[in-house]
């Protein structure tokens, strides 16, 4: 009887182990090249700061084509790259990232609660609920779905050309 109490307790470790592996290769972000597009002498500059999904990638380069329209020195980095960042050195700063077992981004979490700055920054936080946010940052939220990302994009481009005195 203990052998087979044993045996069952060993198999739920094994499989809980294996479902976790599999949520963390299934669902986990990938990283993001840095790149950059403008002259780092333009009148504006923008830092996007992005995680890799699907997602993300078309909702960062929907951003990207409609800055390059103006004269805007555009930095995409990955949110682990956040640490590094100098809020000062940017006219604007959007933060795309997801929210893995309730909980944002480490690097997006950390540089929002010391940094954050309504009038400068523009955060969308992606979760499977579609409304997690960090508190006391005024966030659009989302569940990564690839027909949001119009309506998405929209509510960014509105809040950048506002932050950025566009047009």
């Amino acid at each position: 009887m203990k052998k087979k109490i044993l045996i069952v307790i060993g198999l739920f470790i094994v499989f809980a182990f294996a479902g976790l592996v599999w949520f963390e290769a299934t669902y986990s972000m990938d990283d993001v090249e840095s790149y950059t597009i403008g002259n780092e002498e333009a009148e504006k500059t923008v830092l996007i700061a992005t995680q890799g999904s699907e997602y993300k990638n078309k909702l960062t380069d929907s951003l990207v084509d409609f800055l390059t329209a103006y004269d805007i020195y555009i930095s995409v980095k990955d949110v682990k790259l956040l640490p590094e960042v100098v809020v000062d050195d940017w006219d604007a700063i959007v933060i795309i990232h997801t929210f893995e077992i309730w909980k944002p981004q480490e690097d997006a979490d950390a540089f929002l609660k010391e940094h954050y700055d309504a009038g400068k920054m523009i955060v969308h936080g992606t979760s499977a609920t579609a409304g997690n946010k960090i508190e006391d940052v005024d966030a659009i939220t989302g569940a990564s779905i690839i027909s949001d990302i119009p309506s998405q994009f929209k509510i960014i481009e509105s809040k950048l050309s506002s932050i950025l005195a566009l047009n």
